[in-house]
């Protein structure tokens, strides 16, 4: 696809969608609003999950549960309906619950797509939550971390030990990483089930030799 036309798409695309999916809160169905002042403290409300993935012991910090169900449908319709709006206004209503000094001196490294889907998709969620966050605590974020292989999707895999060789093997370091070097390394990504992504993406990034690997995630889906 030509680049002109790719950038295109990828700005255009998702607004057509939104005109043809008019805004509908995301828990109670109220017209004229993607996440009413009442779902908003729903979605709130369970606060700051953690929870320690991988041999390397990453602590994830979660912003909410998936189990809540307008989180759970803002983020079925942002990924798989490509409604960005559910991103942009989710984000917004659970940054309130990361601590104010947590992106202090972090790097944010989002989570990448397979260039097969984000070409499918128009965008990367992980990305666009990772640039959110770094504009409301202003974190640097880094998108050297790429898929070299195509893995199927986590949520089609039945156990942990099936999601851990999922991911095997499919994440490089594309450019210069020694602006990790000693740095506090952040990934980033939407939802955190058994920790096997993060776990696999935290074990490539420590070969550039940062000072710490955390995680953060919008939800932790139990």
């Amino acid at each position: 696809m030509d680049q002109k036309l790719e950038k295109s798409y990828k700005r255009i695309f998702p607004r057509c969608i939104e005109w043809l999916f008019p805004s509908l809160c995301a828990g109670c169905e109220r017209e004229g609003t993607w996440l009413c002042g009442a779902c908003a403290v729903s979605a709130q409300s369970p606060g700051i999950q953690r929870i320690v993935v991988g041999k390397q012991k990453i602590v994830v910090t979660s912003l909410t549960t998936y189990a809540v169900a307008p989180v759970k449908t803002a983020l079925w319709r942002f990924k798989y309906q490509s409604i960005c709006a559910y991103g942009d206004v989710l984000t917004d209503v659970l940054i309130g619950n990361l601590p104010k000094n947590y992106c202090n001196d972090r790097v944010l490294v989002p989570i990448p797509l397979s260039p097969w889907r984000l070409r499918w998709r128009g965008y990367n969620q992980a990305q666009l939550f990772a640039h959110a966050c770094g504009t409301h605590r202003g974190a640097e974020v880094y998108e050297g971390l790429i898929r070299v292989h195509r893995a199927r999707p986590q949520v089609t895999t039945t156990d942990k030990l099936q999601r851990i060789e999922n991911v095997k093997g499919v994440f490089a370091l594309s450019h210069d990483s020694s602006t990790l070097h000693g740095r506090h390394i952040c990934i980033v990504d939407d939802v955190v089930t058994t920790g096997a992504t993060i776990a696999e993406a935290a074990r490539i990034l420590s070969r550039a030799r940062p000072a710490s690997i955390t995680a953060l995630t919008i939800a932790r889906d139990v």
